[in-house]
């Protein structure tokens, strides 16, 4: 059984062995033999224990090369993507002649459904859908031409609402708008740079 020091004092310490308590002071020439052989390589230690030793210390030689020898220091990095919202820049001029086309359709579609006591609120349901993914300087300028248009098309627009073709009208065009909204949202929840 190997002997375990567990120290008292300096010099003295008590010796434990076979789990059984032996109080024996122990003197430095005593020590010595016991330090030797943890310390001295070459001393009493087999080829074995040799090539073990090498490899302990070339292993703690790369750890501490690897660690830098010093603690790691943690510091909050940034995140790998920056949400970004799109605008203008990003569309096309023919992206942007579509876009300017379809506002002009759902200002008319508005207004319609207006008249026709089915205010769809085309506006107010868009900003909300396309907030978390479109820049708010681009959602601001497509909703003051929509406003613009829905004021045009008020005061020179009539429509009749009583016929069974302006009923069904009326339905199509706000299931129409709903699907419109709903896409909208569901591309900004999928967006993936957003």
């Amino acid at each position: 059984m190997g002997l375990v020091l567990v120290p008292i004092a300096p010099a003295i310490g008590v010796a434990l062995q076979q789990g059984k308590r032996r109080t024996q002071p122990l003197t430095f020439a005593a020590m010595q033999g016991s330090i030797r052989l943890c310390f001295d390589p070459f001393g009493g230690l087999t080829a074995m224990d040799h090539t073990r030793l090498v490899v302990r210390l070339l292993t703690g030689t790369g750890l501490l090369l690897f660690a830098g020898f010093g603690a790691p220091s943690w510091q909050p990095t940034a995140p790998i993507t920056e949400p970004a919202k799109v605008g203008f820049s990003y569309l096309s001029t023919e992206q942007l002649k579509e876009l300017w086309r379809l506002t002009e359709n759902y200002a008319m579609a508005e207004v319609f459904l207006r008249q026709c006591g089915s205010p769809p609120h085309i506006e107010s349901r868009m900003r909300v859908a396309a907030r978390d993914c479109v820049e708010a300087s681009s959602l601001n300028r497509v909703a003051a031409y929509f406003r613009r248009k829905v004021t045009e098309l008020t005061g020179r627009q009539a429509f009749v609402c009583d016929t069974e073709q302006a009923k069904a009208l009326v339905k199509t065009t706000r299931a129409k708008v709903d699907a419109a909204v709903a896409e909208v949202r569901s591309m900004c929840r999928a967006c993936l740079f957003c």
